[in-house]
């Protein structure tokens, strides 16, 4: 595929989600709102690195090797699912402590 016909698939991935979440059609060409804005830097400002900069894992492992592991918290786990969390930690999730616990790293969708 070429780069215009990945942009043409990502804005259609773009716009099916916008619509379905939101419920109306995004503004691409104009954008107004914050989330139309959002959009737009997803498909058109491609920086090199922001993927990145958006997971937590990622983003620890570049503070360490930047400036060191001093100015990070202690980080007791990182998993991808959440069985593997409950076979180390038995944790009820809708629990208001849990709140302050587990920090998720959702994956947003990728434009």
């Amino acid at each position: 595929m070429t780069d215009e016909q990945l942009l043409q698939q990502d804005i259609a991935h773009v716009r099916a989600r916008f619509r379905r979440e939101l419920g109306r059609e995004p503004d691409l060409a104009n954008p107004q709102t914050f989330n139309e804005k959002l959009q737009w830097l997803k498909l058109y400002r491609r920086t090199p690195g922001l993927n990145q900069l958006v997971d937590k894992c990622a983003v620890r492992r570049l503070v360490e090797q930047k400036v060191g592991s001093r100015y990070l918290n202690e980080l007791f786990g990182a998993f991808d699912t959440t069985d593997e969390l409950w076979k180390k930690w038995d944790i009820d999730f809708y629990s208001p402590s849990a709140e302050k616990l587990v920090r998720w790293a959702h994956n947003a969708f990728a434009a």
